[in-house]
């Protein structure tokens, strides 16, 4: 996931892509990556890394990791995305795009997981 939120800026703003490892999709990005584990890094560390962005994205596997740099980015003004916790300031919606069409899809914020398959009608 992060990849693919990475890949959506890539071509329109510096994006800076840090986490304890990286998928090989990252390698075809024009990101930098910088080696962190989240998990063990200081708030004040945590902090000081996202001071200065317009935007940060929270993508980890653990929604209260994401939910912490929520919390962080909040407290300094800075726009925020979370892929999987609580709700952030941003919603990016999926977009899939063809030779004639972009269709972008949004979850209004929810887990894809956890809405239901259909809707009944009375």
């Amino acid at each position: 996931m992060a990849a693919r939120k990475a890949a959506y800026f890539a071509n329109e703003a510096r994006v800076l892509v840090v986490s304890r490892s990286f998928v090989q999709k990252l390698e075809t990005l024009q990101v930098e990556k910088e080696c962190m584990d989240i998990g063990d890094t200081s708030d004040a560390k945590l902090a000081a890394r996202v001071r200065g962005a317009f935007l940060v994205i929270g993508a980890l596997s653990d929604p209260a990791q994401n939910n912490r740099i929520g919390s962080l980015c909040r407290k300094k003004g800075i726009l925020f995305n979370n892929a999987d916790g609580e709700a952030g300031d941003v919603i990016l919606p999926a977009i899939s795009s063809g030779e004639h069409y972009t269709i972008a899809i949004s979850t209004g914020g929810q887990q894809p997981g956890d809405l239901p398959l259909h809707k009944e009608t009375p």
